[in-house]
């Protein structure tokens, strides 16, 4: 994370450990839309939502900070960085309450390269994960909605899908088009995505 001063330029950093991300979709999306001066349909899709993240932005008059350099109250800029990568990744989509603040399809890989958009700066970092597993919710209330996981079965293509007492298998695709809302009337909304580092 960093700070940048307004007067002086000094960069101001700070670190902190993680191995997961949470990601506010209406918030993603309010993003893209200004980025592409447009509020067209667009499918959002996971590499929007790193975009979002490593933006610059100006923070307001509570968020701004004394600068150790120029020893002043200065307005200045934030920006998230990501140093290096662990090597399980769990990302949180929030949809809003219900669902109900971002209820469009939001696409992801099951290979992602984070090296693709230069979002880690350590030029030795494995930036490659595949897809593990998918927590989907069914429904339209998180409150009366039902929940199944889908879990990779080993290296292969091949998950486990765990609903209920019932455990079958599915295809990596099958697994995946818990991403769209499909052909029956239970919204399948996936919220939780676990990546795992592909050695």
């Amino acid at each position: 994370s960093t700070k940048k001063c307004s007067c002086c330029g000094i960069i101001k950093y700070s670190f902190k450990t993680f191995n997961f991300l949470f990601f506010k979709l209406k918030n993603v999306k309010e993003f893209i839309q200004k980025k592409r001066f447009s509020n067209n349909i667009y499918k959002l899709n996971l590499y929007d939502a790193f975009d979002f993240d490593k933006r610059e932005e100006i923070l307001d008059r509570k968020n701004m900070i004394v600068c150790n350099f120029c020893k002043v109250l200065a307005p200045c800029t934030h920006q998230q960085i990501i140093y290096t990568l662990p090597k399980v990744l769990i990302i949180i989509l929030d949809r809003g309450k219900n669902n109900q603040d971002f209820k469009e399809e939001f696409q992801f890989p099951k290979e992602l390269d984070l090296n693709t958009g230069n979002y880690v700066i350590r030029n030795d970092c494995n930036t490659k994960f595949y897809l593990q597993s998918i927590i989907t919710h069914l429904g339209e209330s998180i409150d009366g909605g039902h929940y199944i996981a889908y879990c990779r079965n080993g290296p292969n293509e091949e998950f486990l899908c765990y609903n209920d007492s019932i455990i079958f298998i599915a295809t990596v695709n099958e697994a995946m088009s818990s991403k769209i809302f499909g052909n029956s009337n239970e919204k399948r909304t996936p919220y939780i995505l676990v990546y795992h580092h592909i050695n």
